[in-house]
């Protein structure tokens, strides 16, 4: 066997237990399947619901093992906020983990009655790439979150570390009546939070 073989069988050796990685680590195990929605929960476990605050831009990691082009993006909302609106946007993931730049951002949805609340968007997630997805509420709405059995954690949430709850979204302050950050910049011990992780449907193009 030459060299070039060797290097060749080693690369397709490498290249196959990648996509086993990502499959394993990923938050959809199958393929894609257009009109299927799909969510941010890694695991299948029941989902659960949170109340979105009012003021606050909540982010929590993504990431699919294969390259998933969508069309939607909503939250289901389960009781609705009276006069209540809500956008929904995406950040890249940086080297070190943590969100960088915003890279969309919905348009507002109502929430103001129950139900899936979407927005119309054309974004691909490339395989095996993080990122992070983020929902911002005028008045606080309480929606479908994603268990915490099923949700990726990042930290204690205590400097000291004699709590027993880990992290699992990031926040920080964000008005409906700007626009969302264009960078979330400095991540901090203040912006953890043991929130219920927002369930991000997500449509298949």
């Amino acid at each position: 066997m030459s060299l070039v073989d060797v290097v060749t069988n080693l690369a397709q050796a490498i290249g196959l237990d990648v996509k086993r990685l990502r499959r394993q680590s990923g938050c959809n195990y199958g393929g894609v399947i257009p009109g299927v929605y799909y969510d941010n929960s890694w695991l299948g476990a029941a989902s659960s619901t949170l109340s979105a605050g009012s003021g606050l831009l909540a982010v929590v990691p993504f990431m699919s093992p294969v390259g998933l082009t969508i069309d939607r993006m909503g939250i289901v909302v389960t009781t609705l906020a009276t006069g209540g609106t809500a956008d929904m946007h995406i950040y890249e993931c940086l080297e070190d983990g943590w969100p960088g730049s915003k890279l969309l951002s919905t348009s507002a949805v109502n929430t103001a009655s129950t139900g899936i609340k979407e927005a119309t968007v054309n974004f691909t997630f490339e395989a095996g790439k993080t990122y992070w997805l983020g929902i911002r509420a005028s008045v606080a709405v309480s929606v479908r979150g994603v268990a915490l059995t099923s949700a990726k954690q990042f930290g204690m949430i205590t400097a000291d570390g004699s709590g027993s709850s880990y992290a699992t979204a990031l926040v920080q302050s964000s008005a409906m009546s700007g626009a969302a950050p264009a960078s979330w910049g400095t991540v901090s011990l203040a912006q953890l939070s043991t929130v219920v992780p927002p369930s991000f449907r997500l449509r298949a193009a």
